[in-house]
């Protein structure tokens, strides 16, 4: 196929993506009362970067730029429209196979090794896919859109067991109590390391009771080259498909399990930069999530209900964010120091709840 073939079928995948995206905004709007809604900035911003790799891949240059312009004006217009008309099932059909076929192209490319790694962007269209399998309006079945998503979760632990990488996966807890697996790059070898983890800070912190953690550890590797430690890509696509990935050709034990004690009193203690590198992720977090959206629709209520003026929505969100930040801060700092859990069951209705009694921080369950 020429290269200006490919442009252009790349340019009528990139409207009809911009298209779904305006449908899918208009969805929200539509089921959105007040400031109270699910925030879709999330699944906007992925879609933006499949056209951006698109355009680069298939060498736009400039007019990348207006394409993205392009891709704003339409959500922007969505966002007044009371109605748009939804994709043929041909053109359904055909956008997925464009970006399955760019997905083919991605992974040809990563065999070679003259190119870069392309996973990333092979992780952008699964997740698309995963998406657009979620959208009434797009017929899954006819489109083959399942099958595609099959061939990417194939492809992408493969490719993953072609790199030259070192990694642990640790267990840690006993059956019959609290415990998690997870995967770290490098070879996590005693307890020391293994404290080190995020997986080890959390478990301590959701089970500050529990003193002594027991873990078993095994060191994975792939490829045939001298290794590196596996990645933040490596781990998230380890974390992805799990025992599958280890199954595979390709992945070598090259420790075999060993279980090591690890006492609660290994756990890192978190210092002022730390902390605040915490705080502003998780705000981050919070911010972009459908909670904010909701207590800043929360807090416009209780304005109104004491009939007081109603800020606009550049305060109330400053205002939220605010009281969010402090509560954020006294978490972690609970979290670092051991949260002074207290569990409320209620065994009558089979329900019950854990707080901590000195910052509050709470989950529910149910039996």
């Amino acid at each position: 196929m020429s290269t200006s073939k490919n442009k252009a079928l790349a340019r009528k995948c990139i409207d009809r993506l911009t298209h779904y995206a305006a449908e899918r905004r208009l969805g929200f709007e539509a089921c959105q009362v007040g400031n109270i809604g699910i925030d879709p900035e999330a699944r906007e911003e992925r879609s933006r970067k499949l056209i951006r790799e698109l355009a680069e891949y298939y060498g736009f240059g400039e007019e990348a730029q207006a394409l993205a312009d392009r891709f704003d004006e339409r959500l922007n217009d969505a966002r007044r429209s009371f109605g748009i008309e939804t994709l043929s099932v041909a053109e359904q059909r055909e956008t997925v196979a464009f970006l399955l076929g760019y997905a083919h192209a991605m992974a040809g490319d990563r065999i070679s090794s003259e190119h870069k790694d392309s996973r990333e962007q092979m992780l952008t269209v699964r997740d698309h896919f995963e998406d657009m399998a979620s959208c009434l309006s797009w017929d899954i079945s006819a489109i083959k859109l399942n099958e595609a998503r099959d061939w990417l979760d194939r492809a992408l632990p493969k490719l993953t067991t072609w790199e030259d990488i070192v990694f642990t996966r640790i267990l840690l807890g006993s059956e019959g109590g609290a415990n998690s697996s997870d995967f770290v790059g490098g070879a996590v070898t005693d307890a020391k390391a293994v404290a080190a983890t995020e997986q080890f800070i959390k478990m301590t912190a959701d089970y500050p009771k529990v003193q002594e953690w027991p873990a078993v550890c095994t060191v994975y590797r792939c490829g045939f080259e001298a290794p590196r430690d596996a990645s933040k890509l490596d781990l998230e696509i380890m974390r992805r498909y799990e025992d599958a990935f280890l199954r595979l050709p390709g992945v070598q034990v090259c420790r075999l399990p060993e279980q090591i004690s690890v006492p609660r009193e290994l756990r890192p203690t978190t210092d002022s930069a730390e902390l605040d590198a915490k705080v502003e992720q998780k705000l981050a977090e919070y911010a972009a999530s459908e909670a904010f959206n909701f207590d800043c629709g929360h807090l416009e209520l209780e304005y109104r209900r004491e009939g007081k003026p109603v800020p606009g929505p550049e305060e109330l969100k400053a205002e939220v964010m605010a009281g969010a930040r402090d509560t954020i801060r006294f978490n972690l700092e609970c979290e670092a120091a051991g949260h002074e859990f207290v569990d409320h069951a209620d065994a009558e209705n089979g329900r019950g709840s854990v707080e901590c009694e000195r910052c509050g921080f709470s989950w529910d369950y149910q039996w």
